[in-house]
């Protein structure tokens, strides 16, 4: 009588001496059914603890005589491993030749593991029209050669939470459509993984995970359907989406290179602390609907929301969760949809930096109470039709900061504004008037401003009024820009001047109005032979 495995609540006891088993390229075997997969010789063991949780059988395994002569085993969720062994030498899903024991893969309960047998062309050829094959999961395994499945629909079930999983260094490819049937994650561990045929997300969570690079380069569908990044890899998104349910960025960086990556207008996007959203392609993504939530300063500090390279532009409003950066390496990245509509970015109680070498133009008003840094040597613009009303201060470390809001009403710049951070070159930090336009009044006339030696204040012809002025080196020069003499700027001063002691000697030069009342010039005694020099006319 041939032994038989009885199940009884999730649990199978087989009591049979180990001769009835068969091992055979470390397989394990029982009525010509794999039972577990194992590297680890099962003889001679009380107990075989199984590392691989992509076998057929999820636990540990306990013998209850010494020789292991019979067995507990507990069934997971993990189903049957058919493993590719290509022994029909066709390279097509369907032939059950190409599997070991002749087992196709085609259910919920079974995963398809590819591993070092060929070829590396895989065509999925089960149920044409749409109706494809099903299976719980697709595992490359470790020292796996680089694979292409293409062909029918498969429909991709997860399990135990995993639908694709790529443990070889191998770069593997899918360019089926693929139905994610269950909530799941695709898992690039240790090799890349593309998929380039249309995901039915439907209202399913689908993570993305793994420290290497994952591409989704097809449609992505699905009402209510969610997406999420994890791990350290980078996730690039260039598809044509419309799923409409959330968009994590919880770690890695996941980059846009279409404007439509982030899926529907509905659908929000958050970008966690030490992740980084990335754009790229020159492309306009976001609606009024897209209510991004920044938090940190993204992967490696290069920004939780970062302008790769090209013209790209964020359509939607922004909030912070907390601290945050905002980065452009190259090229320009565009904040809003134009200066005549408007959008808000919302610092709360929030820092927020703007970093990089290249440029930043923010066409939204900017609220809250917290403050704004300038870093990099990029220009940051601010160029809106509405003022801003964030109450902290704006400190300009590096770069230029070109202050050109539409109606001239002191609202770019509220609260204090500082200039420099003392150890740049001269003129390395700089705030700029009327950059794009004839905008004047850009400083609220109650706004303390101060100037370090490696800042400068550039007018640039245009009109300007604001509180006390400190300086500490530095210069205030109220030419036009590119054209000195053609049109002078004045400043008028709202309160006193400071002049602390510096190695450089701070320099104002154009029209300077004292204001109502005396003002006092304060000018304590630094290295140059000249503290402060004054050439404008008063």
């Amino acid at each position: 009588m041939p032994p038989r495995l009885a199940k009884r609540r999730g649990t199978a006891n087989w009591n049979r001496t180990h001769s009835l088993l068969t091992r055979k390229n470390g397989i394990l075997h029982a009525l010509r059914k794999r039972v577990v997969q194992s590297q680890t010789a099962w003889i001679s063991m009380k107990t075989l603890t199984i590392n691989d949780l992509r076998t057929s059988i999820n636990g540990t395994y306990r013998c209850t005589a010494l020789w292991c002569f019979s067995f507990l085993l507990t069934l997971g969720a993990f189903g049957q491993v058919r493993v590719w062994d290509n022994g029909g030498s066709s390279g097509d899903w369907g032939t059950a030749a190409n599997w070991d024991l002749n087992n196709v893969p085609d259910s919920n309960a079974e995963t398809a593991q590819f591993g070092a047998v060929g070829p590396g062309a895989i065509n999925q050829d089960i149920g044409g029209g749409g109706t494809g094959v099903t299976v719980g999961q697709i595992h490359f395994a470790s020292g796996g050669i680089a694979r292409t499945i293409s062909g029918n629909t498969i429909t991709i079930n997860g399990l135990a939470g995993t639908g694709i999983l790529n443990d070889s260094s191998s770069a593997q490819s899918i360019s089926t459509p693929v139905v994610v049937a269950a909530n799941q994650s695709w898992n690039a561990a240790n090799g890349n993984i593309t998929v380039s045929g249309t995901i039915q997300l439907g209202g399913r969570s689908l993570t993305i995970d793994g420290s290497q690079s994952t591409t989704l380069s097809g449609t992505i569908l699905g009402s209510g359907g969610t997406l999420t990044k994890t791990g350290s890899g980078t996730l690039t998104l260039s598809g044509n989406n419309s799923y409409s349910g959330l968009t994590t960025v919880a770690g890695g960086t996941l980059i846009a290179s279409s404007s439509t990556a982030l899926g529907a207008t509905s659908g929000d996007t958050t970008v966690s602390s030490g992740a980084t959203l990335a754009l790229q392609g020159n492309i306009s993504i976001g609606n009024a609907e897209d209510l991004t939530t920044l938090n940190g300063a993204g992967v490696g500090g290069g920004g939780a929301l970062r302008n790769l390279s090209g013209d790209n532009r964020w359509r939607g409003n922004i909030t912070l969760g907390s601290g945050a950066t905002i980065s452009s390496d190259a090229g320009i990245l565009q904040l809003g949809i134009d200066p005549s509509t408007l959008r808000t970015l919302n610092i709360g109680a929030n820092t927020l930096i703007f970093d990089g070498a290249g440029s930043t133009t923010n066409n939204m008003r900017i609220i809250g109470t917290g403050n704004v840094i300038k870093r990099g040597t990029g220009t940051l613009t601010y160029i809106s039709v509405a003022n801003n009303t964030y109450t902290g201060s704006t400190t300009v470390e590096d770069g230029a900061l070109a202050l050109d809001n539409l109606n001239n009403a002191n609202g770019a710049i509220v609260g204090p504004l500082m200039i420099g951070d003392g150890i740049g070159a001269a003129g390395s930090a700089e705030v700029q008037l009327g950059f794009f336009n004839a905008a004047n009044q850009q400083i609220a006339n109650t706004s303390a401003v101060a100037i370090h030696q490696d800042g400068r204040l550039r007018l640039n012809g245009q009109l300007e009024t604001f509180g006390t002025l400190a300086m500490t080196g530095g210069s205030i020069d109220m030419n036009q820009f590119n054209a000195p003499g053609a049109s002078v700027g004045s400043l008028t001063l709202g309160g006193d001047v400071t002049g602390n002691a510096a190695s450089t000697t701070a320099t104002i030069s154009g029209n300077l109005i004292l204001g109502t009342g005396p003002r006092t010039f304060t000018i304590a005694n630094g290295s140059p032979a000249v503290d402060m020099s004054v050439s404008a006319v008063i």
